[in-house]
């Protein structure tokens, strides 16, 4: 799990990161980042019904990418707001190829420390 100060959770911090914010995009999901000035990363998911009509499915999703943030956390740069949206093929993925995706896709918006 995250720990809690590195969580989204406001529905302004989500709506600051998606108005100003630059995306990325894989074939499993789109990295929207932006810069907030705090002393930290935070991390934000949006899994819709579009990607399963079953909560528990949802769930399972977050809490997968919950794992890989949490595995990249120490190693990203402080002061960054990232949200990922779901794409519905990372349903049935293994976490091993979702965590190849979500580090190039790190690589690529340069969030990741030197």
């Amino acid at each position: 799990m995250l720990p809690k100060k590195a969580r989204i959770k406001k529905k302004n911090d989500f709506k600051s990161v998606f108005n100003s914010g630059k995306a990325y995009k894989s074939n499993f999901f789109i990295l929207k980042t932006a810069k907030s000035g705090l002393d930290f990363a935070r991390f934000g998911f949006v899994v819709s019904t579009k990607v399963s009509k079953k909560a528990t499915v949802r769930n399972a999703v977050k809490r997968k990418l919950a794992l890989l943030a949490r595995k990249e956390f120490e190693g990203i740069k402080p002061g960054n707001d990232i949200v990922i949206v779901v794409f519905s093929k990372s349903v049935g993925e293994k976490t091993d190829v979702l965590g190849e995706s979500f580090h190039k896709l790190l690589e690529q918006a340069k969030l990741l420390k030197d």
